[in-house]
This record gives C-alpha cells, sequence and structure tokens, in this order.
C-alpha cells in the first residue's frame, strides 16, 4: 500500500460553535461584557479579553476563585480547539515601568498554569507574555482599558 497524509483542517463551524458555547456560558453565568469578551483583531485572532477587576486584586497576581468556574470552561473550550494560545497580561501606568512589567508577566502566568495544570492544556501550545502598559485598548471614550489579561488563539 501507499502512504498518503492526511491533512488536519481547521472546522471553521466547530470553533464557532465553541466560542458561541463559551460565550453563553458567561451570559448564564452573569459575567458581564465589562468582566469579559470575545472580540476578533485585525489579524483574525480570537481574544478573550478579561478585565483586571474580574480575574484580580489590585496589584495582585492571585486570581479569585470566583473566576475558576470561567477559567475551567475556558480551558475545555481551547482543549477541544487543539490549538496554539497566547496569555497576554497588561497593566496600567501606576507604580513605575519595571513593576508593571513583572505583574503583567506574572498574571499572565498565572493563568497559564491555571489552564496547563487543572486545564489539562499542553504547556508546550500555551505561552505567556507580559505587555505591562504598552498596548493600551481605545474605549473611544477618551481612556484606556489596559488592566487586563487576554486569551488570543492563534
Amino acid at each position: 500500500g501507499k502512504y498518503t497524509a492526511t491533512v488536519d483542517m481547521i472546522s471553521l463551524s466547530n470553533e464557532q460553535t465553541l466560542f458561541a458555547t463559551f460565550e453563553g456560558f458567561l451570559e448564564k453565568d452573569g459575567v458581564s461584557s465589562d468582566d469579559a469578551e470575545l472580540i476578533v483583531d485585525d489579524a483574525g485572532r480570537r481574544r478573550i479579553r478579561f478585565s483586571e477587576a474580574f480575574l484580580f486584586d489590585t496589584q495582585s497576581s492571585r486570581f479569585h476563585p470566583k473566576v475558576i468556574p470561567t477559567l475551567d470552561r475556558l480551558a475545555a473550550t481551547l482543549r477541544a480547539l487543539g490549538r496554539p494560545v497566547v496569555i497576554e497580561g497588561h497593566t496600567d501606568q501606576a507604580k513605575g515601568q519595571e513593576s508593571n512589567f513583572l505583574l503583567s508577566a506574572s498574571r499572565a502566568q498565572s493563568v497559564l498554569r491555571y489552564l496547563a495544570t487543572a486545564g489539562e492544556l499542553p504547556e508546550r501550545d500555551l505561552t505567556a507574555l507580559g505587555f505591562a502598559d504598552g498596548r493600551p485598548v481605545d474605549t473611544g471614550e477618551g481612556h484606556s482599558r489596559n488592566r487586563r489579561v487576554e486569551i488570543v488563539v492563534n
């Protein structure tokens, strides 16, 4: 017999269904759009944006226990996709740049560790990056929402 390679195809409808289901879970759980939102960026990647207030206390990289069900559901969604994920930490300009880089990286790493351990996602598919105040999100209202963690699906 001949060897034929199979090509793994990403089902766009499956991806849309998974994220729609995750979004429905957020709504059912009463998570507001200020706390978590799903967006598609300019590069066509899906991003799940969590506010600092939803995940962490100010100046802390330990997330609130109340977010465990959300992170568990997110892990199940990401596991079903089987794609690489980048976890980005962002802070504001308070405290100082070095402190903010450490905090933003620590927050991203905290989420990565949870997704890898409790969520059983392969660490080789996860990357954590800290951007401090370097990538603010313009809200169009004259201020930015920079204190956040974003999960980027590649």
